[in-house]
């Protein structure tokens, strides 16, 4: 009987264990980049880390195709501002990549036949990162409406910035760029414009949480990535409040993981290793975040995420 007691004593946190602790699975990334020499810069030091930027996009290229792999990320939608630059990377993992194209200003963009185009041949895969606040744009602008109505046709992932920037960011690059576009409410009008339209609300919101909350609460579709929120210092602190109240709301199943790794491919990592260290997510929560939210937007079929299991 003492014994049975004691059994029984331990069920509790015994079960409180199984149900704690990193995800071990296989992950999606929605947040990825690839550079050219120009978009790529001077090597820079890693905000949260130090550690220098690659010196050439094949460097970057390379070894964020390594932390994939070491770290089990299966699948990545990695974004370039033009066909070339995802190119490469297609060529170096064809099974690890969907390749999307970004934009932040319409008006030096690919007309919208042309992205018709690569949509029907399978030659881009995603649409986004969007940037339009880097332009000084609001994402529901009409001069993006073409835009949203091809996307919208051939029913590809559309990934639209939110939140903010480094610091200076309009002393330095883009002089256009303000922070009130950067707010998710801002994606309503295009939301209820194009109701089909396949959206993720890219850093989760950034500095505007409460509205991608409120945004995802309206627009039962909608889903987040958390990116920048799981590693960088300027928006660290912006990760766990987010996905508590998401927890809360039980907004979960629509938030998915992301790493934004920008120029440092370690960010992947760092991305994942922030995420498990969460104690107030399950095991099944992580699983949602880093995997099956993912495939559920993106569609895969049975038999793709069966491989990715094995």
């Amino acid at each position: 009987m003492t014994k049975l007691l004691i059994v029984f004593t331990l069920l509790p946190s015994i079960a409180t264990a199984q149900t704690t602790g990193p995800y071990r699975g296989p992950i999606i990334d929605v947040h990825l980049h690839a550079h050219t020499r120009e978009s790529l810069g001077q090597p820079a030091p890693n905000p949260a880390t130090g550690e220098m930027s690659p010196t050439s996009p094949q460097e970057h290229m390379t070894r964020s195709l390594a932390i994939m792999k070491e770290r089990n990320v299966v699948l990545g939608i990695v974004s370039g501002s033009a066909l070339a630059d995802v190119e490469a990377w297609d060529a170096a993992a064809p099974d690890r990549i969907m390749k999307g194209i970004s934009v932040d200003d319409p008006t030096r963009f690919i007309a919208p036949q042309e992205l018709d185009r690569l949509f029907r041949e399978k030659k881009v895969d995603a649409f986004g990162e969007v940037a339009a606040q880097y332009a000084g744009y609001s994402p529901s602008d009409p001069a993006f409406d073409a835009y949203w109505a091809v996307a919208e046709k051939h029913g590809v992932p559309v990934g639209i910035h939110t939140g903010g920037a480094p610091p200076g960011t309009p002393y330095t690059c883009c002089p256009k760029f303000r922070l009130a576009l950067g707010d998710p409410l801002l994606l309503e009008n295009l939301l209820v414009k194009y109701p089909k339209l396949k959206v993720y609300v890219m850093h989760a919101g950034g500095f505007f949480p409460q509205n991608a909350l409120m945004l995802m609460t309206m627009y039962q579709h909608v889903y987040v990535d958390i990116s920048t929120l799981t590693w960088t210092p300027i928006a660290g602190d912006l990760l766990e409040p987010f996905l508590i109240e998401a927890k809360r709301r039980r907004l979960l199943d629509r938030v998915m993981f992301g790493s934004d790794q920008m120029r440092w491919p370690e960010a992947i990592a760092l991305a994942i290793d922030r995420v498990n260290r969460l104690s107030f997510l399950t095991v099944e929560e992580k699983k949602d975040i880093f995997y099956d939210n993912a495939a559920k937007f993106l569609g895969l079929a049975a038999e793709q995420i069966a491989r990715h299991h094995r």
